[in-house]
């Protein structure tokens, strides 16, 4: 790694799904910037080689996104009778992604600074290529013991449903320990990124929007550089009610 290295790197943890993440970040951020950066993807991945590497390396992956695409829909179902119930409906919009909060937060921070922001962490593609051998294996008989027990479920066995719900429970395990062998590695990258980024355009004073639990990865290795930074956790998971 280069020599050069930002003055000072403010890391700013939020928490992805909250709404309040661009004005709480743009009520924080009020010195000089040089430049900011994100928690996105580094680089054009493609979504079909990502698809597709998710696949062989965690199928699990798979039957949890499309888990969570119907929890999304339905939650945006809900949330729309509920502002029609109240007589909101003009006011009406859809949740947006998490992902999405923190992305406006940086940009509208780019605009109001009139500094490039940039995306720093592991790029989609590798990170579906992170997954261990160990975590690949029992994600393949965590849905090959899933798509059993839930066939046989079906016919009216009850120890298959439980047994069902037991490799979900176990399919969540997986889902844990893969964001904790990934996540050393994406805080390491992000680091590096953002110094690499400095010594090419010449910053000091730099921001980081991330998800909560990168904060301490990422000062970690500011310290081990010596670089200084200030770590605030404007949205966490303890202060989010609703």
């Amino acid at each position: 790694m280069s020599a050069e290295k930002p003055n000072h790197l403010l890391i700013l943890g939020v928490r992805h799904p909250d709404r309040r993440v661009p004005s709480l970040v743009d009520e924080k951020v009020d010195g000089d910037v040089d430049r900011i950066f994100h928690e996105s993807p580094e680089g054009d991945s493609s979504k079909i080689k990502y698809s597709a590497w998710t696949v062989v390396k965690n199928p699990l992956a798979v039957i949890f996104g499309i888990l969570r695409l119907a929890a999304f829909v339905v939650g945006n179902l809900a949330f729309a009778a509920k502002m029609v119930a109240s007589g909101k409906a003009n006011q009406l919009t859809l949740k947006g992604g998490g992902r999405t909060q923190c992305l406006q937060a940086a940009k509208q921070l780019s605009d109001k600074h009139e500094v490039e922001w940039e995306a720093v962490d592991v790029s989609l593609i590798e990170r579906a290529k992170l997954v261990p051998r160990h975590l690949t294996l029992m994600s393949w008989l965590a849905v090959i013991f899933l798509l059993i027990s839930v066939t046989l479920a079906l016919s009216g066995s009850i120890p298959w449903m439980i047994a069902a719900l037991g490799s979900v429970a176990f399919a969540t395990t997986i889902g844990t320990r893969l964001g904790d062998v990934r996540r050393p590695i994406r805080d390491q990258r992000m680091f590096e990124n953002i110094v690499s980024a400095c010594e090419k355009h010449d910053c000091s004073q730099v921001v980081l929007i991330t998800g909560e639990n990168h904060v301490q990865g990422v000062a970690s290795n500011a310290a081990h550089w010596n670089v200084d930074y200030d770590t605030f956790w404007l949205s966490s998971t303890a202060d989010i009610k609703d």
